[in-house]
């Protein structure tokens, strides 16, 4: 009988490959309840993601996954080196500012760039990105995007969005997936510098101890 084995891989190869797997696969699947989706759903937690329109956050997930990882390969690569304290609490600093700014970004472009409308016969609400001003040719006429959505254009994302520029509706989809993707790398370099302070900590040697002075 022939043998169909694939020959083993040389250690080093064999290495290269657990490390690929680890960061970008069990790493992005031991991130799914925090990167959202419709992956995973942790009751009574609600992640970024779920915020968004359905067809971006199949691209997104991804694409967050691997903006994570980074931070994590940082960490595995400084974790042996000396990294000085200074230095690890500017990089904590960079991250937290790049996170706090890009949330408040984000918060601003959630709320100018989206519509949500609610799904009739259900508590949920759909999202969708729309521009500023709807096209001549939208089927709601005069009638406001909120009271139409439902109405006289389905709850259909395609439906919804036709209704608006499509270069503009690109555009802001990709302004929140960058602000977004931003947002993460920060939250993943803070948590990253936590990490690499910690390692540092525990491989300081300890302080030599003055000896005692017994009183006469």
């Amino acid at each position: 009988m022939k043998d169909t084995r694939l020959p083993a891989l040389p250690a080093l190869s064999a290495r290269y490959l657990r490390y690929v797997m680890a960061f970008g696969v069990t790493l992005a699947v031991g991130l799914a309840p925090l990167l959202g989706g419709r992956q995973i759903r942790l009751p009574g937690f609600v992640a970024f993601l779920d915020f968004f329109p359905i067809s971006m956050q199949r691209w997104l997930v991804p694409f967050a996954a691997f903006v994570m990882a980074m931070p994590a390969i940082a960490v595995q690569f400084y974790a042996t080196e000396i990294v000085a304290k200074r230095h690890l609490r500017g990089v904590f600093r960079i991250g937290l500012g790049v996170m706090a700014g890009m949330l408040l970004l984000l918060c601003s472009l959630y709320t100018l760039f989206t519509l949500q409308v609610s799904i009739p016969g259900t508590s949920r609400l759909a999202t969708y990105v729309i521009a500023a001003a709807p096209r001549t040719d939208c089927a709601c006429g005069k009638i406001s995007i909120e009271q139409c959505v439902g109405d006289k254009v389905s709850l259909n994302p395609v439906e919804v969005e036709g209704c608006f520029p499509s270069e503009a509706v690109r555009l802001r989809k990709l302004l929140l997936a960058v602000t977004y993707l931003f947002f993460m790398s920060g939250f993943g370099t803070v948590i990253g510098s936590l990490i690499l302070r910690e390692e540092v900590e525990r491989r300081r040697p300890p302080k030599e101890r003055l000896p005692r002075i017994e009183e006469m």
